[in-house]
């Protein structure tokens, strides 16, 4: 039996009422979207707030019949799209006639437009900062060295560091400062995009 499962409150399982609690917000928070839209100047706008709301009613859906997979898929995929795109409107509008971004600056030497090349850079960072905690764990000392792990110079580098300290090798030191950004990342969103912010000069919302 999985704690989920466990009566709680008599014959209610914690699972039971979780589910209940995502019901009654979901449905406040269609309520307030539906308020919103309503102020919205443009019709696209007012589609953009449906679509999150729908989205919203579909992980729920998701959610009841078990496929916890799309209750997360969904609105990763969704918001994966969405920032790709807003992201780079904004920065290609901010560097069409002047490249203001050092970077962008730096890298002009590459045939690519900034609309493209954002996306790119995003992924190739990511993905830079996810391999490259294997070797900050290691040389803090969470991990074997890399001697032990395997004779292949190649091979070696791609297994998981084993944990010497008692810390899950899933919550290692460098994946604990990638969960802080994650969570300082949303933190930023909540302002960044607001009407007057400096960004909104290169990029305009219904």
């Amino acid at each position: 039996m999985q704690w989920s499962d466990a009566p709680i409150l008599g014959n209610y399982s914690a699972y039971g009422i979780l589910l209940v609690i995502a019901g009654i917000f979901s449905v406040l928070t269609i309520l307030q979207g539906i308020y919103i839209a309503r102020d919205s100047q443009r019709n696209l706008g007012s589609w953009y707030v449906y679509s999150n709301l729908l989205m919203l009613a579909t992980c729920y859906f998701m959610l009841l019949m078990g496929y916890g997979f799309f209750v997360i898929a969904i609105p990763r995929f969704v918001h994966d799209i969405t920032a790709f795109i807003i992201y780079s409107t904004h920065d290609q509008n901010r560097n069409r006639d002047v490249r203001h971004n050092y970077i962008y600056r730096w890298l002009k030497f590459i045939p690519i437009p900034v609309l493209f090349l954002t996306p790119i850079l995003a992924i190739v960072l990511a993905h830079t900062i996810q391999c490259g905690s294997f070797y900050v764990d290691l040389l803090l000392g969470f991990g074997r060295s890399a001697v032990e792990l395997n004779e292949c110079p190649f091979d070696r580098y791609y297994q998981a560091p084993v944990a010497s300290n008692g810390i899950s090798p899933y919550m290692q030191v460098w994946a604990q400062i990638m969960f802080i950004c994650g969570l300082f990342h949303y933190h930023i969103e909540a302002f960044v995009w607001k009407r007057e912010a400096i960004h909104r000069h290169s990029v305009s919302f219904s």
